[in-house]
């Protein structure tokens, strides 16, 4: 049996995407720092840091360069880890234009 996700209250996105790679290539893909530093962010952002400790509970931030020099930073916590078939977060920009 699966624990429930207790979803913040407010806004929210909820995104569904389905893949042809096997379940652990993509866990490690959205939980492996060094993996997200191939993939995470706009087009042409650099991650300049990242804690990205995934598991339930834990807080995370992502600070990014944006083309123009700007930095970028978002951060959340983790709501459910179940590798490799359930990851869940919250999400919000802290710094940024």
């Amino acid at each position: 049996m699966t624990t429930p996700v207790v979803w913040p209250a407010g806004p929210a996105v909820r995104l569904t995407r389905r893949f042809s790679d096997p379940p652990d290539t993509l866990f490690r893909a959205f939980t492996d720092p060094a993996a997200l530093r191939q993939w995470w962010g706009p087009r042409d952002f650099v991650i300049t840091a990242i804690d990205f400790p995934a598991e339930e509970g834990r807080r995370y931030r992502v600070e990014l360069r944006a083309p123009d020099g700007s930095q970028w930073a978002h951060e959340g916590r983790f709501l459910q880890v179940r590798p490799p078939h359930a990851l869940a977060y919250t999400w919000r920009w802290v710094a940024g234009p």
